[in-house]
């Protein structure tokens, strides 16, 4: 009875399996990866003539952040927006804060949270 070789790999490969993700800004599509929000406790913008910005859903006296995170995953043009807790609403800006004008515009504010989007994307093995 002859007993099979268990296969090996050469001695000169590795196979490292990584799970380290980076955050791109996702402006356009995130096409292999998972498009998620970084939020920014305390924080508001100050839009001027610079950026644009949009009432996405203003609901008194109930929690937003869900529904205004869903809103703005449908809708292209919403890049970053801001949840209002006093006032129960959310507004959507076309703000980016890779920039140093885009970051420039957001200010301390207790009562507002600013979320972005961003695209979590794996790292590829080369082969």
């Amino acid at each position: 009875m002859r007993l099979r070789k268990r296969h090996r790999w050469p001695p000169n490969i590795w196979v490292h399996l990584l799970v380290l993700g980076f955050a791109t800004q996702a402006a356009g599509q995130c096409f292999g990866g998972v498009e998620t929000y970084e939020k920014t406790s305390g924080t508001t913008v100050l839009c001027d003539s610079d950026c644009t910005s949009q009432g996405l859903l203003s609901q008194p006296d109930t929690s937003v952040t869900r529904d205004c995170i869903a809103i703005c995953k449908q809708t292209s043009s919403c890049i970053s927006f801001t949840v209002d807790y006093q006032n129960s609403r959310c507004q959507s800006y076309s703000l980016d804060t890779e920039t140093s004008i885009g970051r420039g515009k957001l200010q301390t504010d207790s009562g507002v949270n600013f979320f972005e989007k961003v695209c979590l994307r794996g790292v590829r093995q080369n082969q």
